[in-house]
């Protein structure tokens, strides 16, 4: 066996290890054991997953190594700011500041050692499983056992109209709706890897329907964005009419499966709800333009250097509590202000340059990775949410692999081909 492929068996099996933590951990903790300490310590796990994987993962890493140790040294002096409460708040703010990144270095660096072809039916097991569980857990009563989450328990279950809201194996809606994310961009490749277009459309019309039964009008945005993206690339590449064939049967299929299939007309109906409450209570407005807003108009004491890294972190917060200067602060939800809080205007703009960066090693066509960035640094919660960073992460990862090797003239379809 050759190093490289040596390396890519490793990186596989890796890659594999931190899916089935970050998608299966939560369903242990909300069904097999839940509120015990075991339940704390696999959750805690998955904040150390981006960090396992870089140390772990086969290939160099010693490119953007000088990158990540400044980063890193600036991230360290904001630990150790003289506001913060206490050095477990700095130590798991340096720990979630950084994971994103490291993946997505390791990934620009090792590119070619990523195994995603082998890594496809992987994939397509974890979507099955998922949609399968999701539309199970939309059809049952919302106090059932099933609809629980890991800590708080059946009546503190977030609803969408007359539903719970899916959360498939995760803890808590974000997992979910940050796996929907990377399932957006694996078939937005599958897509340049010259997949079966039924496949892609069945894909993409199970993913939509996953979306709008997780509640998350957010989610549902940008899965339709990624959708435009995804058959207008694959119509423009190819020379047949099977796509379009396809797109039609598909759409004939749906249509027909809306207007005599009850419950997917209230699970329209209850996603709808949601979209006239953001309109009712002028949500989309604090959700939006709001959350640049924050930034602009921040409205703390100390925009320079912030107030200390992890004091916004909830993990650290429930156990170790909130300094008084955060408190001081008042409310907060969005992870752009969060960050300012934390690091101020320093770790803000060092972060979203250091994104931008990254942005521009990917070989992605440059409207797709603006976009993409954009919509990362403003609004998502891409430090917070530890399940965002390993999907997001290595969902970009395959994307840009899938365009890479497109480009590169190397690239076999991973599935059933057009």
């Amino acid at each position: 066996m050759t190093r490289a492929k040596k390396q890519r068996n490793q990186l596989y099996w890796l890659i594999i290890f931190c899916l089935f933590y970050t998608v299966f951990n939560g369903s242990a903790r909300k069904w097999l054991i839940p509120g015990t300490a075991l339940s704390n310590y696999l959750l805690a796990g998955q904040v150390f997953i981006p960090w396992l994987y870089y140390f772990l993962a086969p290939g160099t890493k010693k490119q953007f190594l000088p990158l990540l140790l400044g980063f890193s040294g600036i991230l360290v002096l904001l630990a150790a700011h003289p506001f913060n409460l206490s050095i477990y708040h700095g130590f798991f703010g340096i720990v979630l500041h950084l994971g994103f990144f490291l993946i997505g270095f390791h990934y620009v660096e090792n590119s070619r050692l990523y195994p995603w072809k082998k890594l496809q039916w992987v994939l397509v097991l974890i979507f099955i499983v998922e949609i399968a569980l999701s539309i199970f857990q939309y059809s049952a009563p919302r106090t059932h056992e099933i609809n629980r989450y890991a800590a708080e328990g059946i009546r503190h279950v977030a609803y969408v109209g007359e539903a719970a809201r899916v959360t498939g194996t995760f803890s808590y809606v974000s997992g979910y709706n940050a796996w929907l994310f990377f399932v957006s961009l694996w078939i937005w490749g599958l897509v340049l890897q010259r997949t079966s277009s039924l496949w892609i459309f069945v894909l993409l019309g199970f993913t939509l329907f996953a979306n709008i039964i997780s509640g998350s009008r957010a989610s549902v945005a940008v899965a339709v964005v990624f959708s435009i993206f995804t058959i207008g690339y694959m119509l423009q590449i190819s020379n047949s009419v099977k796509p379009y064939l396809a797109f039609l049967a598909i759409t004939i299929a749906a249509t027909w499966i809306f207007n005599t299939d009850p419950f997917v007309q209230d699970a329209w109906k209850n996603f709808y709800s949601r979209i006239e409450d953001g309109f009712t209570n002028k949500e989309y407005d604090r959700r939006t333009i709001g959350v640049i807003g924050e930034v602009i108009d921040f409205r703390g004491k100390y925009p320079l250097f912030g107030t200390g890294l992890g004091g916004t972190y909830q993990g650290a917060r429930l156990i170790w509590g909130e300094s008084h200067f955060v408190q001081e602060y008042g409310g907060y939800e969005e992870e752009p202000e969060r960050i300012v809080i934390e690091g101020g205007f320093l770790l803000f703009f060092m972060r979203t340059g250091i994104m931008l960066y990254l942005f521009y090693l990917f070989r992605m066509p440059f409207l797709y990775k603006a976009f993409i960035a954009f919509y990362i640094i403003f609004f998502t919660h891409i430090v917070f949410n530890i399940y965002n960073i390993i999907f997001y992460a290595l969902g970009l990862a395959f994307l840009d692999w899938c365009y890479r090797q497109r480009y590169s003239g190397g690239l076999q379809p991973a599935l059933p081909p057009t």
